[in-house]
């Protein structure tokens, strides 16, 4: 199911470190970081969160570009604002590097740089 949902959600630009969405520097808030430790992967944007602006999801893929752990994130409620969405994501066996992805119910998809889960 996850990975229909993810799929759906690249049906779009898919962002990175270098790219700018329709000529706006949103790398710094958008593109999420990845720290792995044994078989759990840490995803975090630093996106501040609101009702109406917020991540949706987040997600890794593996060595092979295949879709491997998912998390979506509820919509903040009413006057909340949160620093950051973040995941603890567990990696399954034989993953040896992971790319994370954020969705931003604004500005589309964005992935890090793979990262070593070796």
């Amino acid at each position: 199911m996850f990975k229909t949902k993810a799929a759906s959600l690249e049906a779009t630009m898919i962002y990175d470190k270098s790219t700018q969405w329709k000529g706006t520097d949103k790398a710094a808030t958008h593109v999420p970081t990845v720290t792995v430790t044994g078989n759990t992967a840490v995803v975090e944007t630093p996106h501040v969160l609101t009702n109406a602006h917020y991540i949706t999801a987040l997600y890794l893929k593996n060595q092979k570009g295949e879709i491997i752990a998912f998390a979506e994130l509820a919509q903040p409620v009413a006057q909340e604002m949160m620093p950051k969405a973040a995941a603890n994501l567990t990696l399954p066996a034989g993953t040896t590097q992971v790319t994370a992805f954020s969705h931003c119910n604004l500005h589309d998809v964005w992935k890090s740089d793979p990262v070593s889960a070796a």
